[in-house]
């Protein structure tokens, strides 16, 4: 689960979603992206901005019919810029909710470490240091696998970042 939140104008992952499969889905040959400028600088999103917004269809299946170069160029580099900011985000999320699994394990082993440590009334020491050691053993392995299950995830959307093509002026 990744923090809904993100910093700045960005697209959502929905929104990146539609843009990655927009070549896969029949008949939906492009996707609308709007371009704000604000305070000089230019940033893409699926949602409006507000004054000074451009509308832009990215086409992703073909050129549009009698467009030329310099058209296509902008409309590519509109879609390879709001592909990257949702990614950036999108590894952001990634990076924090990694944090939050990390310190949350920290904290339970903590947690069980101390009711280890104090013991209980109703059990002999040896079973319940035993029962506590197992009970920490399992909390240690389910908050590691979706540790490493987000880790994967953000290995992934970096690879996808790094392979998109460079900004152009």
């Amino acid at each position: 689960m990744t923090d809904p939140s993100p910093t700045g104008p960005a697209l959502c992952l929905g929104a990146l979603l539609a843009l990655t499969a927009a070549p896969l889905i029949a008949g939906e040959a492009a996707v609308g992206v709007y371009e704000c400028t604000r305070n000089g600088v230019t940033t893409f999103s699926d949602q409006p901005c507000g004054p000074g917004e451009t509308h832009i269809e990215v086409d992703y299946q073909s050129a549009a019919p009698g467009a030329g170069a310099a058209a296509q160029a902008a409309q590519s580099q509109a879609g390879a810029v709001a592909q990257a900011q949702v990614l950036d985000t999108e590894i952001l999320n990634s990076r924090q909710h990694i944090s939050r699994l990390q310190d949350a394990q920290r904290v339970r082993i903590a947690e069980l470490r101390q009711a280890r440590f104090q013991g209980n009334d109703q059990l002999d020491a040896a079973a319940f240091r035993a029962q506590m050691d197992a009970e920490i053993q399992a909390t240690a392995n389910r908050y590691q696998t979706e540790i490493d299950q987000e880790a994967t995830r953000l290995a992934d959307l970096q690879a996808r970042r790094a392979a998109l093509p460079p900004p152009q002026p």
